[in-house]
């Protein structure tokens, strides 16, 4: 509605101050993460999330759960949006991250100081309603059978 109210008033069809979002991000291209095997996805972001590369963005594991490969960001950038459905086949797109043309430093700098209860932490939130975000510890790797 913002964004709307905004035009409106630019164009001086109402009247009122434009009132600027918490960062805009010029983005020159985007990728499409796909699954690299079949199975079920744990998800570690959601849309909206801010992320770094090599970052983890999901873990694939088998029908018994056992790891397969995690995906990781390739770049620095923004996720736009993400599947949400828990399992993939290969090839399926999981994560679409936007890459901001002067990197994520001026997003996160912006964010910093964010209310949680902001329209932009609520929006991220109706945005992930739909997806079940787990936090991947550092040092896991792939189980191994013994």
């Amino acid at each position: 509605m913002r964004g709307v109210r905004n035009t409106l008033i630019e164009l001086g069809m109402v009247e009122g101050k434009l009132r600027r979002p918490v960062y805009q991000a010029r983005v020159d291209r985007t990728r499409w993460i796909r699954a690299e095997f079949g199975g079920l996805l744990q998800f570690h972001v959601a849309p909206g999330a801010v992320v770094a590369a090599g970052q983890p963005l999901a873990t694939n594991t088998d029908l018994l759960g056992r790891e397969r490969n995690v995906l990781a960001a390739p770049h620095d950038g923004v996720i736009l949006g993400m599947s949400t459905l828990p399992s993939v086949t290969p090839g399926d797109a999981v994560c679409h991250i936007a890459i901001p043309t002067e990197g994520i430093a001026p997003i996160r700098e912006a964010l910093a100081n964010v209310s949680k209860k902001s329209l932009h932490e609520r929006l991220r939130g109706h945005l992930a309603s739909n997806v079940s975000v787990s936090v991947r510890e550092p040092d896991a790797g792939p189980e191994i059978d013994a």
